[in-house]
């Protein structure tokens, strides 16, 4: 929507496609569907075979893949990493250990075995669509006013100290579990 405000045509690529259809199917927690539709529309829904012919002339590409690990975005990385006209935009958080975070802090990323030197301009944007501390705090207190018995934090830095905070401050039993740890109740 920001790029279509300024009147810059983006190719869309990988996953941002299929969270428009879903974002569409709930209007109501969008603030203004009107210029999602407006900015989709304008702009253009890019297929794998096509890849290779944006890349040939001056384009801007819309991909997921933020921690640069997967996805179309490494596709475009190598093949733009040499490039000192490009520029990459990144948006929201980096977390510790992925090609994002290296892109950011060294202008490298690795890709099966090889580690490439980013020539292009990197950029970094906070456009996170998470929640801070207090607005995640809330929400569980809500939640938990509404007869919640368990609560479970999946995601985040500091999964251990936010489940001792649901249990001490809001009194609900609250876990961070380990990467393949299973409950039963």
């Amino acid at each position: 929507m920001l790029l279509d405000a300024h009147e810059i045509r983006a190719y869309v690529d990988g996953m941002g496609l299929d969270v428009y259809k879903i974002l569409r199917r709930y209007p109501e927690y969008l603030r203004n569907p009107e210029l999602l539709d407006r900015a989709f529309k304008r702009g253009v829904p890019e297929k794998v075979q096509q890849r290779d012919l944006v890349l040939k002339k001056p384009s801007v590409i819309v991909t997921t893949a933020g921690m640069l690990d997967g996805g179309p975005a490494l596709y475009y990385l190598s093949r733009l990493y040499k490039d000192s006209k490009s520029k990459i935009l990144l948006t929201g958080y980096r977390v510790e250990g992925t090609n994002g975070r290296l892109a950011l802090e060294h202008r490298i990323i690795e890709t099966k075995g090889d580690v490439l030197t980013l020539k292009p301009k990197i950029e970094q944007y906070d456009f996170s669509a998470h929640s801070g501390d207090s607005e995640l705090k809330k929400l569980v207190k809500n939640f938990c006013k509404k007869d919640t018995s368990r609560v479970f934090i999946m995601h985040g830095e500091k999964t251990d100290i936010s489940a001792q905070w649901i249990s001490e401050e809001i009194g609900v039993n609250a876990y961070a579990p380990s990467n393949g740890e299973s409950f039963n109740f």
